[in-house]
């Protein structure tokens, strides 16, 4: 695991990277919880299951809405205790321990954004195409 410092650095040498880190400040997020929130521009939801936290990119790969105000439930029968994001406007699941696919069809998913505790500093990467 790379320090921020590291990741910083090999951001500067590389100008072109296709992403960048940003600061992100989730609040006390409990397990459960699902928050919408911008950073540099751009849409994100974070939620929490457990310890683990997720996140991903504010729209509903299904309706294209966006996903503030989305809850989760948990997978019926699924063997790894999967837990679902709900769109607030069309009601498709997406499994976030899944990288965010949807329960109904699986070549459909939300976009997952790598997203990394450095002692309590959370950091999140934001593609560069992410439209503001």
């Amino acid at each position: 695991v790379r320090s921020r410092r590291q990741r910083q650095m090999c951001i500067r040498d590389r100008s072109e990277a296709a992403s960048t880190w940003q600061a992100l400040d989730p609040g006390d997020l409990a397990s459960g919880t699902v928050r919408a929130l911008t950073v540099a521009g751009a849409g994100v939801v974070v939620c929490r299951v457990g310890t683990d936290t997720y996140a991903y990119r504010d729209r509903c790969a299904r309706c294209r809405q966006g996903l503030e105000g989305a809850g989760l439930q948990r997978i019926v029968g699924s063997p790894s205790g999967g837990v679902a994001m709900v769109c607030p406007h069309c009601r498709a699941h997406f499994d976030v321990r899944r990288a965010g696919a949807e329960v109904a069809e699986a070549d459909t998913h939300l976009e997952p954004l790598p997203l990394l505790d450095d002692g309590g500093l959370w950091e999140i990467a934001l593609p560069r195409e992410v439209p503001t």
